[in-house]
């Protein structure tokens, strides 16, 4: 939870076996309640999502050109947003968009989805149904089960088994977010 893992297939090109390449970072210095984290292929970007802090945390590679933390262990290049004034004090999950090259996040209130453009800005807000969701948590873009385009698969925890461990009510949901500029309400 207080670090960021790297993992780099070896000659043999697959993940897992001996020859990997694997480092590690820390982010407890800028992200003490790390939730979930997101990499933008198109910015080189890693988002790293605060919890109750309410951040988002933007990491781009310094000089070194590698992610790698920020100083003294590493020399990357950190930007923190602060997503309570656009209704979202304790966030859960974030993932990027690559149709849209959004940024989008999940948390408290439950329904509530950030969307924000990658430079860390508010774009808008959309309302999610709440078909029974308690405790949002991760989230991903993927190609939509049937159709064209892609959907939104949000994973929630349910009932958190920490306090009751024989608890297995965790739940998958997809939804169908239209992109900026279409106006219509999202539908699982």
């Amino acid at each position: 939870r207080d670090k960021v893992y790297v993992v780099a297939t070896g000659p043999d090109g697959l993940v897992n076996t001996d020859d990997d390449l694997v480092r590690s970072f820390f982010v407890r210095s800028f992200c003490v309640d790390a939730e979930d984290l997101a990499f933008d292929n198109s910015t080189g970007a890693l988002w790293i999502i605060g919890g109750e802090s309410a951040l988002a945390h933007k990491m781009l590679p310094g000089p070194n050109g590698i992610l790698d933390g920020t100083a003294p262990e590493g020399d990357d290049v950190l930007t923190s947003y602060n997503l309570a004034p656009f209704g979202a004090p304790d966030s859960e999950g974030i993932a990027v968009r690559p149709s849209d090259g959004g940024i989008y996040v999940i948390g408290n209130p439950i329904t509530t989805l950030l969307h924000l453009s990658n430079t860390g800005q508010f774009v808008r807000t959309v309302n999610l149904p709440s078909t029974g969701l308690i405790k949002p948590a991760g989230i991903v873009f993927a190609p939509r089960s049937s159709g064209t385009g892609d959907s939104l698969y949000l994973v929630d925890r349910g009932i958190d088994n920490e306090f009751f461990p024989t608890e297995n009510d965790g739940m998958m949901f997809e939804y169908g977010v239209p992109l900026v500029g279409v106006n219509q309400a999202p539908v699982v």
